[in-house]
This record gives structure tokens, C-alpha cells and sequence, in this order.
């Protein structure tokens, strides 16, 4: 389980959100589903998961991958440690 973990920090980059601007770090199973990633970012930051818009950033200059599909976990997106998770506020 714990080579399964990667440390990831998620930056709230919407002000729709009641939560803190701050980046938060967390060491998350490379398993987790995005649908339960959006509930822990509603915890965290306030924003509710149908407002969410989700990407996911391996390494400083890669470009984000947008995380769309909520039943594929986060490591399907490519999250590994050291990687940013950005939330956004979705278009709708």
C-alpha cells in the first residue's frame, strides 16, 4: 500500500471556493477515484464537486491533464509524486 501512495499538492486556483487560496500537500493513493478527489477538494476548499474542474501535472513545464472522468482513479491521469493538482472552477 505504501509504494501506492504519491505526494501530490493541490492548488486552488478558484475564488468561487470558500476555502483557502494556499497550496495544501498530500500523500493520496495512486488509486483514488477523481470522484472522491472532488469530495475531499469540496472539504479542503469549499467548491462543490459539480463545479470542479480538475487537471493534474506531473512535472514543473508539463502541460495539465485534465482529469474528466470520475470513475478513473488519479494515477490513470498520471499523478505521481511531486505532482500539482489544480482546481478550477468549471464552465458551465
Amino acid at each position: 500500500m505504501a509504494s501506492d501512495m504519491v505526494a501530490v499538492t493541490l492548488h486552488n486556483l478558484s475564488f468561487a471556493s470558500n476555502g483557502s487560496l494556499e497550496p495544501v500537500a498530500r500523500k493520496l493513493p495512486a488509486s483514488l477515484k477523481v470522484e472522491r478527489l472532488r469530495l475531499m477538494v469540496k472539504q479542503l476548499f469549499g467548491l462543490a464537486p459539480h463545479q470542479q474542474q480538475l487537471s493534474v501535472r506531473q512535472y514543473k513545464g508539463a502541460v495539465p491533464t485534465l482529469m474528466d472522468e470520475d470513475a478513473a482513479s488519479i494515477g490513470y491521469f498520471g499523478a505521481v509524486d511531486g505532482a500539482d493538482i489544480f482546481i478550477n472552477e468549471a464552465k458551465e
